[in-house]
């Protein structure tokens, strides 16, 4: 079952997680929503574990890096899921109209 509560986007671009015990794993996004985000990797940490999470989105020739506190909620051998935690509202605002913008995200299923 897929209880996802926010549209997801597919796009191509980096992440990072660290974690307070200094581990920091690169990887591509695999999908993103307001509420978490999803990295392509074959590394693995556990459920739980509090991180924060470096987005770096391109438009153009311009670069954006959003660094957003989260939770990790789920490991697979695909990647890592991350739950977000509280953001600062233009975090909040930039995740959401770069969502919102993508004529193909998909809408939250149960």
């Amino acid at each position: 079952m897929n209880d996802r509560q926010h549209r997801r986007i597919y796009i191509k671009a980096a992440v990072c997680i660290s974690t307070e015990a200094g581990e920091n794993l690169h990887g591509w996004i695999g999908d993103l929503s307001v509420g978490g985000v999803f990295m392509k990797t074959p590394d693995q940490l556990p459920e739980g574990t509090p991180c924060k999470v470096t987005l770096t989105l391109r438009d153009g020739n311009e670069r954006t890096r959003l660094i957003v506190p989260g939770k990790i909620v789920r490991c697979t051998e695909e990647g890592i899921g991350v739950a977000f935690g509280e953001v600062s509202d233009e975090v909040q605002q930039a995740l959401s109209e770069l969502v919102v913008a993508d004529p193909v995200a998909q809408a939250p299923t149960s």
